[in-house]
């Protein structure tokens, strides 16, 4: 079940080369302590990982 994917940054669909059918986009997603989404970062790109930079600003983003 895919739901939390779908929900927050979506879905490759295959049939992808590592042969899987769905695969989640890469995604950083900081969800404050009061169930808000605070900050979101994906890429359409799925080799590229977010970097130290944009986690480090998630993880601000969720403390504000």
């Amino acid at each position: 079940d895919h739901e939390v994917s779908l929900a927050y940054v979506g879905l490759y669909e295959g049939p992808l080369p590592s042969g899987l059918r769905y695969c989640s986009k890469r995604a950083v997603v900081a969800i404050g302590a009061d169930g808000v989404v605070k900050y979101v970062w994906i890429t359409e790109v799925p080799g590229v990982g977010p970097g130290e930079e944009a986690i480090k600003e998630a993880i601000e983003a969720a403390r504000s």
